[in-house]
Order: C-alpha cells, then sequence, then structure tokens
C-alpha cells in the first residue's frame, strides 16, 4: 500500500476540458500535419507496391467475373434471341 493523505477526487475544470476537446477539434477539422516531414523508408515504398498490385490483380479479377456476360452469350440465349 502507499502512504500518504489523500486529497480526494480533483475538482471538475471545465475550462481546461474545453480547452481540450477545442484543441481536438481544431486538430481534426483544420489537420496538423506541420509537426516535421515524415518520409517512407524503402521498405513501406516496397510493401506498398506490392499492395497496390495485389489489389490491382484483385479488382481485374472482380472487373472480370462482372463483366463475362450472362445468358445472352450461351447458347441457349442466343436460341432464345433468334425466336424473338
Amino acid at each position: 500500500m502507499t502512504d500518504g493523505i489523500s486529497t480526494g477526487q480533483p475538482k471538475f475544470d471545465k475550462k481546461k476540458i474545453e480547452e481540450k476537446r477545442m484543441k481536438f477539434e481544431r486538430e481534426v477539422w483544420y489537420g496538423n500535419f506541420g509537426e516535421g516531414d515524415i518520409k517512407p523508408t524503402p521498405e513501406q515504398i516496397e510493401l506498398k507496391k506490392k499492395r497496390e498490385e495485389k489489389e490491382a490483380k484483385l479488382a481485374a479479377r472482380k472487373h472480370e467475373k462482372r463483366h463475362r456476360g450472362g445468358f445472352q452469350k450461351t447458347k441457349k440465349g442466343k436460341e432464345v434471341a433468334g425466336q424473338k
């Protein structure tokens, strides 16, 4: 156990809380990006390229899957279209 006298809970300081909240909102709305120049490492650049290649392959596969055509391209579909 710790020794000492407890002073109880600190009193609620509304002004301090409001300042913290306003600082947070300013950073969210206007950004606080001037804290220095951050440059990606070569490892991060390579990982990003790999990720983008993987995403491009997935997007191409999805596009092909969704644009294959449908019933109209099948033999039966062509017959039905010819009858109309």
